[in-house]
């Protein structure tokens, strides 16, 4: 009895240290202090409460639940800055720190992990969502929070036209190896067929065409910054718009021309 007393006022007490010197930390500004002892004091918590429109869910613990929760609490909308506190926090967060370590908030590639997803999944709902790439193509959600996006291994990007064309794209893959979507469509028994009988340029009625693009993540996404996740989905939309510009003149004269000639 006397050692587990021991060992929680241990606890106790490495925890009272650790926030105390994060407090004296003259070269950490207070949202600084803020964001890590957040993080900290998140690490104990074994749940969740998640709250997806009217409903809200218990889920059990996630680095990806700590940061989202990280992120909705202060408002935060610097995601490099929130991956540089988690990194700095991953990195010094179980040793007694000092004023040197403070200084280095550096982090490469080699450290995106979940809480990447978290961040990259924010900015995608936040700016790409509801951008239209093309002429009657869209950037529609699969998902409406990040954490969702996360946990439901839904990275990816939805644009579909309002004829029932769709394109799906993984939106990050930590591997570098090339991104691979889908052209596909709910018009199977009519467009479809068309496609597949009549111009054959598919052999399935329900996929117009799969692609892949380069991967940006070793050449674009340098960081989690605002800029370098401007330009890693700029290159992306570059590549998905040239993927509908491609088949969209076909896709449109048969909604225009041919289905109504054959629905008459």
């Amino acid at each position: 009895m006397l050692s587990l007393y021991l060992y929680v006022m241990e606890l106790n007490f490495k925890n009272i240290l650790l926030e105390s010197i994060i407090d004296e930390l003259e070269t950490l500004t207070r949202m600084d202090k803020a964001v890590l002892k957040f993080i900290h004091q998140s690490m104990n918590k074994k749940t969740f409460n998640h709250r997806v429109g009217k409903s809200s869910y218990e889920m059990d613990a996630s680095d990806a639940l700590r940061i989202n929760d990280l992120i909705n609490a202060f408002g935060l909308k610097d995601y490099d800055y929130v991956f540089k506190m988690w990194n700095f926090y991953k990195k010094f967060g179980d040793v007694l720190f000092d004023e040197e370590a403070f200084d280095d908030f550096s982090y490469s590639k080699e450290d995106y992990d979940e809480v990447t997803k978290v961040i990259v999944a924010k900015y995608y709902l936040d700016n790409i969502v509801g951008r239209e790439i093309y002429p009657g193509w869209t950037v529609e959600p699969m998902e409406s929070e990040p954490i969702s996006m996360v946990e439901e291994d839904l990275m990816t990007m939805f644009v579909p036209n309002n004829d029932g064309e769709h394109i799906f794209l993984p939106i990050l893959n930590f591997s570098g190896k090339p991104l691979r979507g889908d052209l596909m469509t709910h018009n199977e028994d009519t467009l479809g067929i068309y496609f597949r009988d009549e111009l054959k340029i598919t052999k399935y009625t329900d996929m117009i065409s799969g692609f892949e693009i380069p991967n940006p993540i070793r050449e674009l996404l340098n960081d989690l910054s605002d800029e370098s996740l401007e330009k890693y989905f700029d290159f992306i939309i570059e590549q998905v718009r040239d993927e509908i510009e491609e088949w969209d003149e076909d896709i449109r004269y048969y909604h225009e021309n041919i289905k109504p000639e054959r629905e008459g």
